[in-house]
């Protein structure tokens, strides 16, 4: 059981350069050409999110890259699961995941082309991993028509996978904990979500694609073949929460504009000017200006406990915390530092 301690929460509806042989030159080409294929298909398929790659750093014999939202763990073999660890107070056994890389690569050493992305070179395949703000892009670079039509990845097994009507698919898990009097509760959080799949030939083309759950598995089914101009690009994108911090004199400034009645676009402006880590949050500063507005000057105060300062995020926690005097929605969020 794990026992779960919140105090308030206030929320609103919210180059690897190597030098060497010709063969690991012929190597880094291959990871580069990898690279720029999904870089011209997220460029031209509608369902692809622009986001800008977070470089990762070669340390203790994996690939590490830190952002404001997580930090991501990419093994230098693919012999072990992705690893993100998202950071703030819905950090740990709540929120993190992992995410094994499908059986074609398994066993590939992987690669940092020059553009930050993780390639290993799989049979008939190469994945993309990309580690973006607050995500995470893994995408199979499909040579030919001789190559699988369908990738699993591994997600644990405490995760709950739903497909939603539009194909993405949300993340949940349930965790237990005590409230005040001892007593057993448990709530449902959505941790993250899949964007839509996506998938696309060399001419931009879309190809039809498609998610499948089965057990701790999301499955994506890519339907290429005779007539496809390869390569192809398929691509989930994985999307979880983040949290940002605000110290003391921040949470005074944010609190005096709101009782001044500023609006939300004013608020936002001087919330990525106290805040710069937000300028850089896949997210709508507005909207969070927007949530700040409805939290109100009160609310936003009463979690700057101890004047210590509060983090603001965005979450996809659901539903009631019996062990806090809130209700959760699907949004953004206030707790004490």
């Amino acid at each position: 059981m794990k026992k779960i301690k919140v105090a308030l929460v206030a929320l609103t509806t919210v180059s690897l350069v190597l030098a060497g042989t010709p063969a690991i030159a012929a190597e880094d080409d291959l990871a580069e050409d990898a690279a720029q294929s999904v870089a011209a298909a997220v460029e031209n398929h509608p369902l692809a999110e622009d986001a800008e790659i977070i470089a990762p750093e070669a340390r203790d014999g994996v690939f590490v890259a830190d952002s404001e939202a997580a930090q991501i763990t990419v093994p230098r073999t693919v012999d072990m699961p992705i690893d993100v660890s998202p950071t703030g107070h819905w950090a740990g056994a709540l929120t993190g995941i992992s995410v094994g890389l499908p059986e074609p690569v398994q066993g590939a050493a992987t690669e940092v082309a020059d553009d930050g992305s993780v390639v290993a070179d799989g049979d008939g395949v190469q994945a993309v991993v990309q580690t973006l703000e607050g995500g995470l892009r893994l995408s199979t670079v499909i040579d030919g028509p001789s190559a699988p039509t369908s990738f699993a990845y591994e997600l644990p097994e405490d995760l709950d996978i739903t497909l939603n009507e539009d194909g993405s698919a949300t993340l949940s898990r349930t965790a237990t904990g005590l409230d005040e009097e001892g007593n057993e509760v448990s709530f449902t959080a959505e941790v993250g979500y899949v964007g839509a799949p996506w998938a696309a030939d060399a001419d931009g083309s879309e190809i039809e694609t498609r998610y499948e759950v089965v057990g701790n598995e999301l499955i994506q089914y890519v339907e290429h073949g005779p007539g496809t101009s390869y390569p192809v690009v398929a691509d989930p994108t994985f999307w979880w929460g983040w949290n940002v911090y605000a110290s003391n004199t921040v949470v005074s400034q944010i609190t005096k504009l709101l009782l001044g009645g500023s609006s939300a676009a004013l608020l936002a402006s001087r919330i990525t000017a106290l805040i710069p880590a937000v300028g850089t949050l896949t997210t709508n500063v507005i909207a969070l200006a927007g949530a700040l507005l409805a939290f109100g000057a009160a609310a936003i105060n009463a979690c700057n406990w101890n004047n210590r300062g509060v983090y603001f995020g965005h979450t996809w926690v659901t539903g009631v915390l019996p062990f806090a005097p809130s209700i959760v929605r699907n949004g953004y969020f206030c707790v004490p530092n």
